[in-house]
Formats: structure tokens, sequence, C-alpha cells
């Protein structure tokens, strides 16, 4: 377990044509003490250094079908290989508690894994705890077949699963039996809500289907990271995804979610100008 107090933030990653350094900074504002980044923020490392102070953050690897490789891909080692470094250089500054990975997606023809050793080999080198997240689309025992390799072959380094709660329900399970199942293994979580068939990643309550108020109910003697992966469709989302963060503080960090609700509902005004000023900039970029 890597934090006695269980770590609540977000995703950050471009949007609307604004940087990781940009996205950070308003976080920052809000009084966010969590993140986790992609390889965006690694290429913005010197505009987003001055942003981390206190704050903790996680690493989500590349993936195929965002980034078109992964650590698993052969033939984009020479990318494999710069993201590495740049995390074994970065990680101190940067803060980064752990490591996101999926399974390894480049496959041979019979539909295995074809880069698992390859894959196994990238991930042994980085420097800090990595979950194992399962995925859509994949099953889930063949997701915990890779798991457990990845258990047998690197020890300690494989932290735990990552339980992404949105992917086990679009493959066809109950989440909250799924989590229940697998509870002592996830140190590490993903959630945002989605439709009956895409992982929409949205706020809570901005019509998704996702039991969200049982599974937090799930979450009471959790202790680990919760990321809110939330993509807003908008600006105009971003108080439904603050309202996100408050209702998951109010299951697993009581201490922290009155400070944040009393800190946030008196810095309703100035959010409200700084939504505003966004839009603005935005449509002023897209004009350009």
């Amino acid at each position: 377990m890597l934090n006695k107090k269980t770590l609540v933030g977000f995703t950050v990653d471009t949007f609307h044509g604004f940087s990781p350094a940009d996205i950070l900074r308003q976080f920052k504002f809000l009084g966010i003490r969590f993140i986790e980044f992609t390889i965006n923020l690694l290429d913005d490392f010197e505009n987003v250094k001055p942003y981390i102070g206190g704050i903790r953050t996680a690493f989500h690897l590349p993936i195929v079908h965002v980034e078109g490789w992964d650590f698993s891909c052969a033939n984009t080692q020479e990318k494999t290989d710069k993201t590495i470094k740049q995390i074994r250089d970065f990680h101190r500054a940067l803060n980064v508690q752990h490591i996101v990975a999926h399974p390894p997606e480049c496959r041979d023809k019979k539909n295995d894994p074809a880069g698992m050793d390859l894959w196994l080999e990238n991930i042994s080198k980085l420097p800090v705890p990595i979950y194992i997240e399962n995925v859509h689309h994949v099953p889930m025992d063949t997701f915990f077949e890779v798991y457990q390799t990845a258990k047998t072959m690197l020890g300690s380094k494989i932290a735990g699963i990552c339980f992404d709660v949105a992917h086990a329900y679009l493959d066809g399970m109950d989440p909250i039996e799924q989590f229940r199942s697998l509870k002592q293994e996830i140190n590490c979580i993903h959630l945002s809500d989605c439709s009956h068939h895409i992982d929409k990643h949205l706020p809570f309550g901005c019509g998704g289907v996702l039991p969200i108020q049982k599974f937090l109910f799930e979450l009471s003697d959790f202790h680990g990271s919760i990321t809110l992966e939330i993509k807003p469709r908008s600006l105009y989302d971003i108080p439904a995804l603050i309202n996100s963060y408050l209702e998951t503080l109010k299951m697993v960090r009581k201490d922290l979610y009155y400070y944040s609700a009393i800190r946030l509902g008196l810095m309703k005004p100035i959010l409200r100008l700084r939504i505003n000023k966004l839009v603005k900039k935005d449509i002023k970029t897209k004009r350009g």
C-alpha cells in the first residue's frame, strides 16, 4: 500500500488547446493535490515543473488506441526508450508515486500478447511501482493471466491492480461484484461515468449509467489512489467535474472533504470568472 491516506485527483492531459501546464495550474488553484498524467506532460516538463510543488502524481503509460503504441511494440522501441529515460530523469521532480500500465496490446496472428516479453523487459526498467489496469475488450481471465505473469516475473515492482470501473461495466460485468472479488489486489482506481456501450469518461450526474453512489459506498475502507479519469465535454462541465471530486472525497476522505467543500464553495465566483475567461480564450483560439 503506497499511501496511508487515500489520494483523490484527476487525469491531466491536453484539453481544448490547453497544455498540461495550463490544466495543472488550474487544478492547483482549486486545491487538487493528486494528478495522473500522460506522455504529453513529460513533453511539457519544463513548463509543468513549477506547478508541481506538493502535488503527488501518477503516470499512465502510452496505449495503442490513444498514442498508437505501447511498451510491447517492437517497432516503436525508440519511443519507449525515450519515455523510460524521461520517467527516470523526471520522476522525483514530478513526485511520481506510481505508474499505470495496460496489458500489452501488440499481438501476433493468434491474438496472443506477442510483445509480452518485450513489455515485461521495458516496464522492469521503470523506477516506481506499477499497477496493471483492466481494459475494455480484454477478458478478465486473460487480464488476470497477464497480471499474475507480471507479478511472478517482476515481483514487488508490480504493486497491484488499477481497477477501471467503467471498463468492467462495459465488458458486461457487475463492477461492484468485480471490485469485491479483486479487492485484495486493488490499490488504484480509475473512476468516471459511461454510457451503456461507450467509455465516455463523464463527470458524475451527466447522463451516465454507472451505479456511482453504490460504488463509492464500497470505498469506505479503501486506501490507495483514485483517479477521476474524466474528460469534460466542454469547459462548462468543470462544475460537474468538481462535484465529482467532492462526492468522492465525501466517501473516502471526510477530513479533506470538509476543507475542500468550504474552500471550493467560497471560490465559486472566482471559478465562474475563470471559466468564462477560458471559454473566451478557447473561442478566440478556434477562430484563430
